[in-house]
């Protein structure tokens, strides 16, 4: 198990949007809108999520866009 966490803990980190693009093909309204609200979580502290805080913009519109 140990090792296993290692080796993940090494992989790049996806951008948020991938969260839920990797398991559905079409997010649900509700699932947008909590990852819109994640975003803005990140973009207000950014210092506790310094892994994230880079990637919470990125992508972002297209997002929307593509699946509103």
């Amino acid at each position: 198990m140990l090792a296993a966490v290692k080796v993940a803990e090494k992989l790049p980190i996806p951008k948020l949007d991938e969260i839920i693009e990797d398991v559905l093909d079409k997010p649900t309204p509700a699932l947008r809108k909590q990852l819109k609200e994640l975003k803005e979580h990140i973009n207000k502290y950014p210092k506790a999520y310094p892994k994230s805080a880079g990637d919470s913009n990125r992508g972002s519109n297209e997002y929307v866009t593509r699946h509103q």
